[in-house]
């Protein structure tokens, strides 16, 4: 993992650490039948949190972090979008 920080000053001059990641939620709709094959391999990659299957209109959700906004527009485009299975995401970039 990455060690880069962001160093606040606070009131009282001590220092405090706060790292920073780029962190998103992926929505996907997947082929019928394939969902649990495509869950299995999501949750095998390194930059996914969590992943869950959904009711309603997306088939599954998943949290995804990296150390970069680069990084997480990599995992997501080469890993998650491109596995056999999955038909549709849309992301969501977390800002806090």
């Amino acid at each position: 993992m990455d060690t880069r920080a962001r160093v606040l000053l606070t009131p009282n001059a001590s220092v405090a650490l706060r790292f920073t990641m780029a962190v998103s939620y992926v929505l996907m709709n997947v082929e019928l039948g394939s969902e649990e094959k495509v869950l299995e391999e999501i949750r095998k990659l390194p930059y996914v949190k969590e992943c869950h299957r959904l009711y309603g209109v997306y088939d599954m959700i998943a949290k995804v972090e990296a150390d970069s906004m680069d990084e997480l527009k990599q995992a997501i485009t080469w890993k998650i979008r491109r596995l056999p299975g999955v038909r549709s995401t849309i992301t969501t970039i977390a800002i806090e």
